[in-house]
């Protein structure tokens, strides 16, 4: 785009992605393993795409298209992506594959977490990425193979909804067990706060949802079997472990809190001006440093360090928050729909699950959404590629429905290819 910097979670140019070139060796397989034959697409699903498409590029009030054009060029080439991984293999294949390279990647984390900062090799932390944001001296949170510590926590967070679905399954139980207690672990290394918080709350939806699904939600042996006892082993850890450390610096605490009510107010002026239709996706940075109604410093006072060069270079800090000032309440409203039929729709989609692979993929949809409900709420990093791209896997996986009634027999038929 030729800006000085970049101004959103895609980049400032459209890059060619690793899943963009697997798109020829997929097609290279349908056409040798099914003769070009494709599954059908649901009507509503194109629709959405082309609604969406056509929404941010005519927004009047988006004054950097480019910068939405980037964002979607990346969100369909990977769904069209894994519209060709469905079509290719079998869900029992992908969630093996996914199982094997999130226990590498785990691996991979927990040593870079324990290198740096546990030892202080700092040379550890930029080995991934040149440009990683370690944090201030005091918290030195582990960035793992990402560019910021928080960013490690969330995709943490994940593969460990992941792992806990796969245990709650009794899919490889014990190593699951293991793999989730690693994840706790590199996410408490990397410092991240929000995660930690948001694997508690992704646990105790899955406990409420799936292990108590014989009950109603409004049950109170939901409460007393499921909220109460989670509560109370979380409280434990919290209180008579090494976590309580993540929340006793409440200095650090105030100065990050006041950063995120600047991000909220930033938020609510962007919405209290184009409500409706919001002002593009992935441009509210740009229309941040456009806009001269935006006094932080009249707001909040002139004491804080320099606000406006962090608050207008910075995404917002809240998912939800971003999502509805660039989109708008049109824009935002079927994403809420969507959230909240996961949740009614989520015992259903279990009960008529014959493969327990896709079981774990719903239980795992339904883990990271929880997380985000936490987490989108005070920080940036689920928008980042890297994790965006493992929530629409998810979502993807568990929207796919054929993968329901796939049995032993099917997923071992000539219709699908076999590592």
């Amino acid at each position: 785009l030729g800006y000085p910097q970049q101004y959103g979670a895609f980049g400032l140019s459209v890059r060619l992605e690793v899943y963009q070139v697997l798109v020829l060796f997929f097609l290279w397989l349908i056409a040798r393993q099914h003769a070009w034959k494709f599954p059908k697409i649901q009507l509503r699903i194109i629709l959405i795409a082309i609604i969406y498409l056509f929404y941010c590029a005519l927004n009047p009030f988006n004054t950097v298209k480019s910068c939405s054009f980037i964002a979607l060029n990346y969100i369909f080439s990977y769904l069209i992506f894994l519209y060709l991984l469905t079509t290719c293999f079998s869900v029992k294949t992908i969630v093996t594959g996914i199982y094997y390279g999130f226990a590498v990647t785990v691996g991979l984390h927990a040593v870079l977490a324990v290198c740096f900062p546990l030892l202080g090799m700092g040379f550890m932390a930029t080995i991934f990425n040149h440009h990683a944001s370690i944090r201030e001296a005091s918290r030195c949170g582990s960035p793992g193979t990402f560019g910021h510590p928080n960013v490690l926590g969330t995709y943490a967070s994940y593969y460990m909804m992941f792992f806990v679905s796969c245990a709650m399954a009794k899919y490889k139980m014990k190593e699951s067990i293991m793999f989730s207690a690693l994840a706790i672990f590199v996410i408490f290394l990397s410092g991240s706060r929000s995660a930690l918080l948001a694997v508690f709350f992704g646990v105790l939806m899955l406990v409420v949802f799936y292990v108590l699904r014989r009950y109603s939600v409004l049950n109170p042996k939901i409460f007393l079997w499921g909220v109460v006892p989670t509560v109370v082993i979380i409280g434990l850890l919290f209180f008579f472990t090494p976590l309580s450390d993540m929340f006793s610096d409440t200095s650090n605490l105030d100065e990050m809190s006041t950063a995120r009510l600047m991000h909220y107010y930033c938020a609510t002026e962007i919405i209290k001006a184009h409500p409706w239709l919001g002002v593009g996706l992935n441009s509210h940075l740009k229309f941040l440093l456009a806009d001269k109604t935006i006094d932080i410093n009249a707001v909040f006072g002139a004491e804080y360090w320099m606000p406006e060069d962090f608050m207008f270079t910075n995404p917002i800090h809240n998912v939800w928050l971003s999502l509805l000032a660039e989109l708008g309440i049109v824009g935002f409203t079927p994403i809420v729909v969507y959230v909240v039929n996961f949740f009614r729709t989520f015992k259903k989609k279990i009960k008529n699950s014959q493969s327990i692979f896709y079981t774990i993929s719903v239980m795992t949809a339904l883990g990271i959404i929880s997380c985000l409900l936490v987490q989108g709420n005070s920080d940036w990093a689920p928008e980042t590629p890297q994790v965006l791209n493992i929530t629409i896997l998810f979502l993807f996986l568990a929207g796919t429905t054929s993968y329901a009634g796939e049995t032993e027999e099917i997923a071992a038929s000539p219709d699908y290819l076999k590592l």
